[in-house]
């Protein structure tokens, strides 16, 4: 099972939900600051940057023994987690008005898909570079020891 092998499956739970809260809280307010023009772009950068910040704050706790693999499994659990939010609070909820038609909008469609990939990012960034300068010092102690 997917959860098992790639996650602590309760911590990603709970970062999903906190995920969206706080995305909902955020975009929510910034309907009354953000010029309707605008609104969509800057709703994404704002989900985009939280999404990185909670995905980052998970891998902090949790070292993966693959790092892609484990953000792209978080970025699903994420993705779900927050569809089933959104289908029980907007689809039956707050914009119950648009019904369905809420998720075709162009924000939302890239919404999802920044939620799958930047948790894989989140990993790399903290995970990927760890093991890397290892390595590097391997070859360099490698290629000293033959020049002797």
């Amino acid at each position: 099972m997917m959860c098992e092998k790639y996650l602590d499956c309760k911590k990603a739970l709970k970062s999903a939900i906190v995920l969206y809260a706080l995305i909902f809280t955020f975009v929510s307010a910034l309907m009354f600051y953000v010029p309707q023009a605008a609104y969509n772009a800057v709703s994404v950068v704002m989900a985009a940057v939280l999404i990185f910040i909670v995905a980052k704050h998970y891998f902090r706790a949790y070292k993966p023994a693959n790092p892609v693999a484990s953000g792209l499994a978080l970025g699903v659990t994420f993705a779900v987690v927050m569809f089933v939010l959104d289908v029980a609070l907007m689809v039956y909820g707050f914009a119950s008005q648009l019904g369905w038609s809420y998720f075709a909008s162009y924000s939302q469609m890239v919404g999802y898909a920044l939620t799958i990939v930047l948790p894989v990012l989140a990993a790399k960034m903290v995970w990927g570079k760890k093991a890397a300068p290892a390595r590097a010092r391997a070859r360099r102690s490698r290629s000293r020891r033959s020049r002797r």
